[in-house]
C-alpha cells in the first residue's frame, strides 16, 4: 500500500503517511466519526432538558379536555402540597435554629471571642440543659400548623391565579389572542412545579443550613419563570423580544402583589414571635 501524495510505502490501515504526513481514507474517517459519536443527553437529564426548553411538548399527549382537568388538578394540588411542605419547612427552621444555639459556643471559640475551655464548658451545659428542649417543645406547641398550611396554600394559589390573569391580559393586548384560555391556565399552573419541588428540597436542606434552603427556594422561583417563558414562547411562536417584555411585566406585577402579601405575613409573624418570647421570659 502506497501514500496517495508522495508514493511512499505505508502499512495497510494507516491513516497518515509516515513520510509526508498526508491523511489517508478521509471518507472512511468521516463515516467512522459520525457512527461512533453518541448523544450526551440521556435518561433523566434529557427529561429535565425537554421540560425546561419545551414544557408544553412534555405534556403533548394530553388533549384539550385532559389539559383542562390537569390544569385544575395542578391548581388545587400544587397549593395543597406547598401547604404541607410549608409545615415541614417551618419545623426544619426551628430545629435548625436550636441546633445553631447548641453550636454557638464552638462558633464563638472559632471567632476567638471566648476560649476553647469556656466553649467546651458552655457546650456541656447546653447539652445537659432541659430548658432548651422545653422551650423548643413549647414553641412547637404555640405554632398553629393550620395557619402555616393556609399561608403556604395561599402563596402558591395566588401566584398561579395572578400569573393566569396577567398572562390572559397580555395575550389579548400583546399577542393578539394567540394562546388559548386552556393553554394559559395550563402554562400558569405547570410552570410552578419546579417551585414546589424546590420547597421539598429546601425543607430537607434547611436542617443543615437555613441560608442554603432559602437559595434553593429562590432557584425554584427562577426555574418556574424559565419554564413559564419557554411555554409562552413555544405556544405563541413569538420572537424572544416580545416574550421577554411579557415576562418582565409578569414578573414585576406578581412580585409587587406578592411583596404586599409577604410583608403582611412577616409583620404578623414578628408579632407572634415577640409574644412567644415574652411568654418565655422566665425560662430565658
Amino acid at each position: 500500500m502506497f501514500c496517495k501524495n508522495c508514493g511512499s510505502e505505508i502499512l495497510d490501515g494507516d491513516r497518515f503517511c509516515g513520510s509526508c504526513g498526508c491523511q489517508q481514507f478521509e471518507n472512511d474517517m468521516r463515516k467512522e466519526t459520525f457512527t461512533t459519536v453518541k448523544p450526551i443527553d440521556s435518561g433523566i437529564i434529557k427529561v429535565f432538558k425537554n421540560y425546561f426548553i419545551k414544557p408544553v411538548s412534555f405534556f403533548s399527549e394530553l388533549k384539550d379536555e385532559e389539559l383542562l382537568k390537569s390544569s385544575i388538578a395542578l391548581l388545587l394540588g400544587l397549593p395543597i402540597i406547598q401547604g404541607l411542605l410549608n409545615i415541614l419547612y417551618v419545623s426544619a427552621i426551628i430545629n435548625s435554629i436550636f441546633s445553631m444555639v447548641k453550636k454557638l459556643p464552638t462558633i464563638l471559640a472559632s471567632a476567638k471571642i471566648i476560649s476553647e475551655q469556656e466553649a467546651l464548658k458552655a457546650s456541656q451545659q447546653l447539652m445537659m440543659s432541659n430548658e432548651i428542649l422545653d422551650a423548643k417543645n413549647k414553641i412547637n406547641a404555640f405554632i398553629d400548623n393550620k395557619d402555616i398550611f393556609i399561608n403556604g396554600f395561599i402563596q402558591v394559589f395566588v401566584i398561579i391565579i395572578l400569573t393566569a390573569i396577567i398572562l390572559a391580559i397580555l395575550n389579548a393586548i400583546v399577542l393578539k389572542s394567540k394562546i388559548k384560555p386552556t393553554d394559559i391556565l395550563f402554562i400558569s399552573t405547570s410552570s410552578y412545579i419546579p417551585l414546589v419541588i424546590s420547597m421539598a428540597l429546601a425543607s430537607i436542606v434547611t436542617l443543615v443550613s437555613i441560608i442554603f434552603g432559602l437559595l434553593i427556594i429562590g432557584s425554584g422561583y427562577i426555574l418556574s419563570f424559565i419554564t413559564l417563558y419557554s411555554g409562552i414562547k413555544q405556544i405563541s411562536e413569538e420572537k424572544n423580544d416580545k416574550v421577554f417584555i411579557i415576562m418582565i411585566i409578569l414578573f414585576i406585577s406578581c412580585s409587587a402583589i406578592l411583596a404586599l402579601f409577604i410583608t403582611s405575613q412577616i409583620e404578623s409573624s414578628l408579632i407572634s414571635t415577640i409574644n412567644i418570647f415574652n411568654s418565655f421570659k422566665n425560662i430565658i
